[in-house]
């Protein structure tokens, strides 16, 4: 994402004064659109948070700043949205369900394809807006399921923007903020962090 930067697609006419936004996916190895999400956000804003339970089973968020990342012997700054000219940069999007799986099932659900096929989906997902997820197992063809092309997709809004992005352009997706301090979010009421697509011939 550094590499970005120096593109300076600020610059260009058609960009200049309007919201610049990133848009990443992991794909570096198998699986990883699972686990990266974290190690995303802590990247953008050189923060981690973690939840804690209090005695009087109350979430509680802690912070903790990270100054770089090391991989292999190479190491990078954290915190990108205060890298020089990240500025220009509204907001970040990341998506953790760009998958195959993914798109079976919006096929499915819009009446593309096979119909004699038994598609479920496994993963771990917040929901109703809870601090912590909670694992999930579900049949596609269950009555009243739903799913949305936003669902698992995160914006990461740059405090420092100078072009903020508004938020409620987007809607059904989830927003992450940091105010240098604390993290607060907007989810939608079944926010997937990860999941896996399980499918077979329908028995009839």
């Amino acid at each position: 994402m550094y590499s970005k930067l120096k593109k300076k697609y600020w610059e260009k006419e058609h960009v200049a004064d309007h919201p610049l936004l990133i848009a990443i996916h992991d794909f570096h190895q198998q699986d990883s659109m699972m686990w990266s999400r974290p190690g995303l956000e802590t990247y953008l804003y050189g923060a981690k948070r973690t939840h804690q339970v209090t005695e009087n089973i109350h979430i509680k968020q802690k912070v903790t700043e990270i100054d770089a990342h090391n991989w292999k012997g190479k190491e990078i700054p954290s915190n990108f949205f205060k890298q020089p000219d990240s500025e220009h940069i509204s907001a970040v999007i990341h998506s953790n369900q760009a998958t195959i799986g993914k798109f079976l099932r919006m096929g499915f659900l819009a009446e593309f394809g096979k119909r004699d096929i038994d598609i479920r989906l496994i993963g771990k997902a917040f929901i109703n807006n809870n601090h912590i997820p909670i694992d999930f197992d579900v049949g596609i063809s269950d009555e009243g399921y739903e799913e949305y092309w936003a669902n698992s997709v995160t914006i990461y809004h740059n405090p420092n923007a100078k072009i903020p992005l508004d938020y409620k352009l987007f809607e059904g997706v989830a927003h992450v903020f940091f105010d240098g301090k604390q993290f607060s979010s907007i989810k939608p009421q079944f926010y997937p962090i990860y999941g896996r697509t399980r499918y077979r011939e329908a028995e009839i």
